[in-house]
């Protein structure tokens, strides 16, 4: 069983009680609390991080992260030559 929760920013800072507002059972309310808390984190998280000025410090090619091997190749073969 897969449970999605989101929360929009202004109930983000609300405490929530997941039994009382959904009227499910104990033993799945408090999973679906972890889920609620977790993401309430990583949203906070990703918004630390994008204020921080580290997202976009790096210099690079566009597609480095779907051909890296490519740019390790030639940056090797231009520091070594062709072996």
């Amino acid at each position: 069983m897969s449970i999605n929760a989101r929360s929009d920013e202004a109930q983000a800072g609300k405490p929530q009680n997941p039994k009382s507002s959904l009227g499910v059972a104990s033993d799945v309310a408090k999973p679906l609390s972890g889920v609620v808390q977790k993401e309430q984190r990583e949203g906070a998280t990703t918004k630390a991080l994008l204020a921080s000025d580290f997202v976009g410090c790096a210099d690079g090619p566009e597609d480095l992260s779907s051909c890296y091997e490519r740019h390790l190749t030639r940056a090797l073969e231009s520091k070594h030559g062709a072996r």
